[in-house]
């Protein structure tokens, strides 16, 4: 059966709209806190955190998985994790325990459907090809985290059980992943593994630490932003989603811009993103109006 390349593209992209799925039910996080009070603030915090635990420790076996099980069912079964705590969350939400264990859950997709989504690009695209499609794919991403950050917002002013709600869309890629992703040829996967050898390049442990030290930030700023809303009394958990979302749009930019600019400034893209990430972080800081 031949793959409709376009139907295809647009399947992955809407996959990797999912990838910020942590931030989703960062509106919500003081209102949960309100409704709990007797659980410390540090864990209603890190609801958020627990994805990126769970993630870390299904991304080190999903290398191993792809050996045995077709990328097309691991990916599907990361987005449907993500969408599975939509009506999960919504209508089990009785305790901070079962909290965690929808975070874990969404953890657990992130660990099958990060990995496998890249490496449906590598499968299926040329070299030409792949730098447009990852530079969309970076677009993509932040404008899933937009909507999930706006809609869970608008959704959590109402109730923050219905912050969950706005997962639901998961089900449209899951949907889209099941119909359009070929299932690749498994043996021919075994002998290709086999054949090949990589030497991993010691600059990519130096690009890791750098994103380590981005995402520690990153999460910062997320996990505290309704509390520092509520606190400086300039919104509810709304404005929190909108805030937030507009945080991403910056993510759409970058991604838009990235192309032309890593091909001038290479690895001193970082030494920019982390300026304009230290501006930003110090603004907020400073910040005593909405």
């Amino acid at each position: 059966m031949k793959t409709n390349k376009k139907l295809l593209t647009l399947t992955i992209l809407l996959i990797s709209a999912t990838e910020m799925g942590a931030m989703g039910i960062a509106p919500s996080l003081a209102s949960i806190a309100a409704d709990f009070p007797d659980t410390p603030i540090t864990t209603i915090m890190n609801i958020m955190n627990f994805p990126g635990i769970t993630m870390i420790l299904v991304a080190l076996i999903t290398p191993f998985l792809i050996r045995v099980i077709p990328k097309k069912i691991l990916c599907n079964t990361g987005v449907l994790c993500y969408a599975a705590i939509g009506p999960l969350g919504y209508l089990f939400n009785d305790s901070v325990a079962l909290l965690y264990i929808w975070a874990g859950l969404l953890g657990i997709g992130f660990g099958l459907l990060m990995p496998t989504s890249n490496g449906l690009i590598a499968d299926f695209y040329s070299e030409e090809e792949r730098g447009g499609i990852m530079g969309m794919q970076t677009m993509f991403t932040n404008l899933g985290g937009i909507y999930l950050t706006y809609a869970g917002g608008l959704l959590a002013a109402v109730s923050w059980h219905m912050n969950y709600l706005a997962y639901c869309i998961g089900f449209i890629p899951f949907i889209l992943g099941c119909a359009v992703i070929p299932k690749e040829n498994m043996e021919k996967t075994k002998e290709q593994i086999k054949k090949e050898k990589v030497r991993m390049n010691p600059k990519v442990f130096m690009y890791g630490i750098f994103i380590f030290i981005f995402i520690a930030t990153y999460g910062v700023f997320n996990n505290n932003m309704s509390f520092l809303i509520e606190s400086r009394g300039i919104g509810d958990a709304a404005t929190s989603g909108t805030v937030t979302a507009l945080f991403l749009v910056g993510g759409v930019l970058g991604g838009i811009l990235f192309g032309p600019l890593n091909k001038k400034l290479n690895d001193y893209m970082y030494c920019v993103g982390f300026g304009f990430l230290v501006a930003g972080y110090l603004l907020v800081y400073a910040a005593n109006g909405l």
